[in-house]
């Protein structure tokens, strides 16, 4: 089964910035990336695109996102949550 790259189907993620293309193939290459970017350029999306599809695919089972506040952590869970398949 191929895994699609871009797991978002809807809203402001629909699909990939032009630069989050590129970082998407190095990162499902399992190459080695630094991924800066300015605040709101979408390096969360690009980040966890991988693990999304690879969850909903059965090909991921955890995801370990670091981040320096547990507001910030919350507050990304809320937005990616349901944008997972479930059991």
């Amino acid at each position: 089964t191929q895994v699609p790259m871009w797991p978002f189907a809807s809203g402001r993620l629909s699909r990939p910035l032009t630069w989050q293309q590129p970082f998407l193939h190095t990162v499902l290459s399992r190459d080695r990336v630094v991924l800066s970017a300015p605040t709101g350029a979408g390096k969360t999306a690009a980040a966890i695109a991988p693990y999304v599809a690879g969850r909903n695919h059965g090909f991921a089972d955890r995801c370990l996102y670091a981040l320096p506040m547990r507001a910030v952590a919350r507050s990304l869970f809320d937005e990616y949550e349901p944008l997972l398949a479930h059991d």
